[in-house]
């Protein structure tokens, strides 16, 4: 029956998703009402879920473009999931600000495959980054990320290698140019200090531990599965399927150095686990499997959105 459902991209399932994801939204605040939302008034209530909602959609419309989600909405559906499997993740923070320009760069970087400017790719995936930095200054492992599918399209030269430096000066000169203005060059300084925490105690906690080793064991799983299929092709998927996991490791290597865990860094790894999983998901011929493995994660994820 799910997998039925969401095995076709039509208005009214897409609508469907917006309506789950509303209510997993509302039911995680009215339980953490007193203490998360104590201080949210109903108008930045109402900003954080159309923040979240607009993220969605940008993903659905990424997803529905990289070529590896097959015209289905597995990806977006387990998107949604794991926000109900980890709570944390719907606290809008400059989390989901980091995580939307991060998928804002891989929209731009999966496309260097195709005709087009790429120089100009290059320079606006640099010019995410940099904005990223000013928030997050971790970020600039994302530079990793566009280098890395750079040698992978085959299109390195001078130029592409300069292009997203370039991009990622811009916002950084901008706002050394207003901290010089209004005399406060500390704070631009302040952004290069790199601060780390490999503490992850946080991640032992049960609500933690049982969907990051689900979550951890399907998509070592589907990359397994899959995996060989990719390295058998030489076209576009295969660049697409290598650039997802880029992604997913440089958005680890952002969570395990990141210095304050809170649980919503987990976001930056739901795209990639998103796409990774729903491609296996979809490549799974028996629809008896596919939909006892969807059943299965939604369960736990109301479980554990309910209980956490």
């Amino acid at each position: 029956m799910l997998a039925n459902f969401f095995d076709k991209t039509k208005p009214i399932n897409g609508i469907l998703l917006a309506g789950l994801f509303f209510s997993f939204y509302f039911t995680y605040r009215f339980r953490h009402t007193a203490t998360i939302f104590a201080d949210i008034s109903a108008l930045e209530t109402i900003e954080h879920l159309i923040s979240n909602m607009l993220f969605l959609l940008l993903c659905g419309l990424v997803f529905a473009k990289n070529g590896l989600t097959n015209d289905n909405l597995y990806s977006s559906f387990l998107m949604i999931l794991l926000y109900g499997m980890f709570p944390s993740t719907f606290q809008v923070d400059k989390t989901l600000i980091i995580t939307f320009l991060f998928l804002l760069v891989y929209r731009k970087i999966s496309s260097l495959k195709e005709q087009g400017n790429i120089l100009l790719a290059l320079f606006d995936s640099g010019l995410y980054v940099g904005v990223s930095f000013l928030f997050f200054n971790w970020s600039v492992l994302i530079f990793l990320f566009i280098y890395t599918t750079l040698f992978l399209s085959k299109r390195i030269s001078p130029r592409t290698l300069m292009a997203p430096f370039v991009g990622g000066f811009v916002p950084l000169f901008l706002f050394f140019t207003y901290c010089f203005v209004s005399d406060t060059l500390p704070t631009f300084y302040g952004i290069f200090e790199f601060d780390y925490n490999f503490d992850f105690s946080l991640y032992s906690a049960l609500h933690y531990n049982i969907p990051l080793l689900l979550v951890a064991g399907i998509t070592v799983i589907s990359i397994i599965a899959v995996l060989p299929k990719v390295i058998g092709v030489s076209n576009s998927y295969r660049f697409q399927y290598t650039t997802v996991l880029n992604m997913l490791l440089i958005g680890t290597a952002m969570i395990c150095v990141t210095s304050l865990k809170k649980g919503s860094e987990l976001l930056f790894v739901f795209i990639p686990i998103s796409i990774l999983i729903g491609r296996f998901i979809n490549d799974i011929s028996k629809k008896m499997l596919k939909e006892l493995i969807l059943i299965g994660l939604t369960v736990l994820s109301i479980v554990l959105l309910v209980t956490g």
